[in-house]
């Protein structure tokens, strides 16, 4: 087709585990446990078995799977369903259950040594707040006038804020992607039971902790997932005008508040494309704060010829890092 672009960007180790065929993860695609042999390994089957689950999915049961999610049905629950079905629990399935994938995930898993340590290693690499919600707050300290300067337009344009709102779309979507057949994976050990050669305490682990952190985990990026796809709408000016008489009401003013929506200056750059919310907010004050989250992190240090290889990365994530809900699932903005 015409007048598209296509880019080839870098995905993390996490998106490569989940994306690659099976056979095509090694111990060496895991920096974060690169010391850890044993994780390393337990990783690269899970990710097998991952693809196993994926691949026994119809594509009704993900987008049902979805829908009850954005419904607020609790994930867990909804996972228990769905591996029942896939183990062949319920005789009235929409899910045909088959032989075949329940033997070949019981072998798989036979290999597994350590299910709760190398599924923690992941949700903890997926965590964005590293345990610390509060480290994701931005930092309000001004940059080095001359690093801003230079980084001041970087993926600024129309199109760069294209290309990482489309990165950030694939990084959101894979995750929960990743971890709704990770969380029925979980259920599918618990309820393969002797099958899987696991211990008692890793079966107790998986069943009161992994589970419910992983549930959590989900709802964190289904949130994600759901901001950069939701299209953005205009507020009619008539609402504008009435907030802002509320506000003066409440004796809360801001000079700098203007009747131009934050939607109409989107479209007057992106032209006819209806941004999504994080495409707008990419626009706004979250640009300019992921930049600074940048230049702190030292990532425009490097030659800036190697600006698509090595900032576009960092970039979704101070980006993601920005809007991942913390603290009873409230957000930064």
């Amino acid at each position: 087709m015409q007048n598209l672009l296509s880019v080839l960007r870098p995905c993390d180790a996490v998106e490569h585990m989940y994306l690659a065929p099976s056979g095509g993860c090694d111990v060496q695609d895991f920096p974060f446990v690169a010391s850890e042999k044993t994780v390393c390994r337990d990783l690269v089957t899970l990710g097998d078995c991952l693809k196993m689950v994926s691949e026994a999915l119809s594509p009704e049961i993900k987008m049902s799977f979805e829908h009850d999610v954005y419904q607020l049905e609790k994930p867990d629950i909804i996972a228990q369903q769905i591996a029942g079905d896939l183990l062949g629990e319920t005789m009235d399935s929409p899910q045909v259950p088959s032989i075949t994938f329940v033997q070949q995930l019981s072998s798989s898993l036979q290999a597994v040594q350590d299910p709760v340590r190398a599924i923690s290693t992941l949700l903890n690499v997926m965590d964005l707040a590293d345990g610390n919600p509060m480290s994701l707050m931005v930092d309000d300290e001004a940059p080095d006038a001359m690093e801003h300067l230079t980084t001041s337009h970087l993926f600024s344009s129309s199109q760069g804020v294209s290309i990482l709102a489309a990165s950030f779309v694939q990084m959101a979507g894979t995750r929960f992607q990743l971890l709704r057949d990770l969380l029925i994976l979980e259920c599918a050990m618990v309820k393969l039971g002797d099958h899987t050669s696991f211990s008692s305490d890793a079966m107790d682990d998986l069943d009161s902790e992994i589970i419910s952190e992983t549930a959590s985990c989900l709802l964190a990026y289904y949130f994600l997932h759901w901001v950069s796809s939701c299209l953005a709408s205009t507020v009619p000016t008539n609402s504008l005008e009435a907030n802002l008489r509320q506000l003066a009401a409440l004796e809360i003013t801001d000079s700098a508040v203007e009747l131009t929506s934050p939607l109409s200056s989107a479209h007057a750059t992106m032209g006819a494309h209806t941004p999504t919310l994080a495409e707008l907010f990419l626009k706004g004050v979250g640009g300019s704060q992921m930049r600074s989250k940048v230049v702190k992190a030292g990532y425009t240090k490097s030659n800036e010829c190697e600006t698509w290889t090595t900032i576009l990365q960092p970039c979704v994530t101070a980006l993601t890092q920005m809007m991942y809900p913390f603290i009873s699932s409230h957000c930064i903005y």
